[in-house]
């Protein structure tokens, strides 16, 4: 949560968490959290600028930001993830190969 109390992340399996059955929660000395789970151990690295997206298919073979939105170009496909959604989203008629993204303006 951020300081205003407003809800800042949610960690659930859909954000990559192995088991969301949590014994116990401890934060080491960089600010990372540790899980222990109920099917082992995670550690969350929630102030790195790194995401994981678990549900992104095929190899990524380029990204882009445009219009607050990232797009990424893969194997199977082109895919989008809007501002606030968590996960990433198939673009219609885009559905081989995409190398290479470019933002221009529309």
């Amino acid at each position: 949560m951020a300081p205003d109390g407003r809800l800042k992340y949610i960690f659930d399996k859909t954000s990559g968490l192995q088991d969301e059955n949590v014994k116990y929660v401890f934060e080491d000395i960089q600010g990372n959290l540790w899980l222990a789970l109920n099917n082992g151990i995670s550690r969350i690295e929630y102030k790195s600028p790194f995401f994981l997206y678990p549900d992104l298919p095929g190899l990524v073979q380029s990204v882009v930001r445009h219009h607050n939105a990232l797009y990424a170009g893969t194997s199977q496909g082109l895919f989008v993830l809007r501002s606030k959604s968590k996960t990433f989203r198939p673009v219609t008629g885009m559905s081989g190969n995409c190398w290479s993204l470019l933002s221009s303006e529309d």
